[in-house]
C-alpha cells in the first residue's frame, strides 16, 4: 500500500512538473535577477530596464514564442543603448535556447545571431576593445548550441515514438488477422450448424451436436495456440535473445507452426468437409503435384481456402455446387473459386478483414488476388 501511494505521488509530481516547469523556470530566473538588483546599488533606469524585460518574459508564459521574441527584441534595443543590461543575460540565454529547441531552426538561430550582434555592438559603443566585445559575445553561442542539440534529440525521440506506434499498430493488425483466419472460421460453422433452418423440420440430432462439439473444441485449440504464438512473438519483437524461433504446442506436437500447417492435402480436405457438413456440393479439380508447393505458400493457400469456405457458408446458395480449381506448376499456383449467391442475401460478400488479410499475404509473396461478380456468382481467383 505504501509503495502504491509513493508511486501515485511520483506520478502526480511528474505530471505537475511536466505541465508547470516553464512558469517555474521563468519566475525563478526573474526572482534571481530581482535579488541581484536588491543587493546592489540599483538606479531607477536599471529598475525600468528590468521591468521592460520582465513584462514580455511573464507574457511568454501564456504566449511562448511571441513573448520570447519580444524579450529578444527589447534586449537588442537596450543592448545598443547606454543603459547596462548585463543583469538580464540569464533570461536572454534561456529565451534563445528555448527558441532554438522548440521553434523552427531559422527563428532560433536568427534570434541568437541578432542578440550576439547587438551585444557586441553595444560593447563597442561603450568603448570596449573589439576583441574583448567579440570574446564576451562568443558566450552567447552556448544557448544556440544547447537549444539545437535539444531540438535534435526531440526529433529523434519523436521519430522513435512514431516507430513504436507503427510497430504496435502492425502487431495489432497481425493479431486481428490471425484471430480472423484461425478462429472465426470455426465460429461461422458453429453458427450455421446451430441456427434454425426453415427447410428442415427434424430436431437437431446427435450427429449435428457432435459436429458442433468438434468445431468448438477446434476453435478453443486454435485460440490457445494463437495466444501462445503471439506471446512468443511479442518476446521476440521485444528483443529477447532467448527466443530463437516461434514454436507452439499444436495437435501435432511441439513443432513450429509453419511446418505443422504446411499440408495442402489436409487443407483441401478440410475445405471439402466444411462445405459437405453444411449441405453443399463441391466440384473440385486439381492439376499438378501438390507436394511441390512450399510450406510458405501452403500456409497462405490454407488461409485462402478457409476464407473461401467461410464466404461460401455465409452467402452461397446450397442448391448450386461450389467450384474450386487448383493448378500447380513449377513456378506458379493458380486457385479459382466460384459459387452462386444465396437469393436471400441482398448482395455479394464484402471485401473486409478476411479478403484484405488474404490479399496482403498473397501480395507479400508476389502474387495477386482478384474478386469479381458474374451474374449471380461470386468469383475469387489468386495467383501465387
Amino acid at each position: 500500500m505504501k509503495q502504491r501511494k509513493q508511486s501515485r505521488c511520483l506520478a502526480w509530481l511528474k505530471h505537475w512538473l511536466k505541465r508547470y516547469w516553464y512558469p517555474l523556470v521563468v519566475v525563478g530566473i526573474e526572482l534571481m535577477q530581482l535579488m541581484n538588483l536588491l543587493y546592489k546599488d540599483t538606479s531607477m533606469i536599471q529598475w525600468i530596464t528590468w521591468v521592460a524585460i520582465l513584462i514580455p518574459a511573464l507574457a511568454s508564459i501564456r504566449f511562448r514564442h511571441m513573448g520570447l521574441v519580444t524579450v529578444c527584441v527589447v534586449y537588442m534595443g537596450l543592448a545598443v543603448s547606454p543603459v547596462p543590461v548585463s543583469f538580464s543575460i540569464e533570461f536572454i540565454w534561456f529565451a534563445v535556447g528555448y527558441l532554438c529547441a522548440t521553434s523552427p531552426a531559422v527563428m532560433g538561430i536568427s534570434a541568437g545571431t541578432l542578440v550576439i550582434a547587438a551585444s557586441a555592438w553595444g560593447m563597442v559603443l561603450a568603448d570596449e576593445p573589439f576583441f574583448t566585445a567579440l570574446y564576451a559575445s562568443s558566450f552567447d553561442v552556448v544557448p544556440i548550441v544547447v537549444g539545437l542539440s535539444i531540438a535534435s534529440y526531440r526529433r529523434l525521440y519523436e521519430v522513435e515514438r512514431e516507430n513504436r506506434r507503427l510497430q504496435l499498430a502492425a502487431q495489432s493488425q497481425v493479431f486481428a488477422t490471425k484471430v480472423h483466419d484461425s478462429v472465426s472460421h470455426a465460429l461461422v460453422q458453429i453458427s450455421i450448424l446451430s441456427s434454425p433452418r426453415t427447410d428442415k423440420t427434424e430436431v437437431v440430432g446427435d450427429e449435428q451436436l457432435r459436429r458442433i462439439h468438434e468445431l468448438s473444441a477446434r476453435g478453443l485449440r486454435e485460440m490457445r495456440d494463437l495466444v501462445q504464438e503471439l506471446q512468443l512473438q511479442s518476446k521476440q519483437w521485444s528483443g529477447d535473445s532467448a527466443v530463437s524461433k516461434i514454436a507452439v504446442r499444436t495437435s501435432r506436437g511441439d513443432i513450429p507452426t509453419s511446418i505443422a500447417g504446411a499440408d495442402l492435402e489436409d487443407a483441401l480436405q478440410e475445405f471439402a468437409d466444411t462445405l459437405q457438413r453444411s449441405g453443399f456440393e463441391l466440384n473440385l479439380q486439381l492439376r499438378g503435384n501438390l507436394e511441390e508447393v512450399s510450406d510458405t505458400k501452403t500456409l497462405v493457400l490454407r488461409d485462402c481456402l478457409r476464407e473461401m469456405a467461410t464466404n461460401a457458408l455465409k452467402y452461397a446458395n446450397p442448391n448450386y455446387p461450389v467450384i474450386l480449381l487448383l493448378r500447380t506448376t513449377s513456378e506458379r499456383i493458380y486457385l479459382y473459386s466460384a459459387n452462386q449467391i444465396n437469393p436471400k442475401d441482398m448482395g455479394f460478400p464484402s471485401t473486409n478483414q478476411g479478403l484484405v488479410g488474404i490479399r496482403h499475404r498473397v501480395e507479400a509473396l508476389g502474387g495477386t488476388v482478384t474478386t469479381n461478380t458474374d451474374n449471380t456468382s461470386w468469383i475469387t481467383a489468386l495467383t501465387l
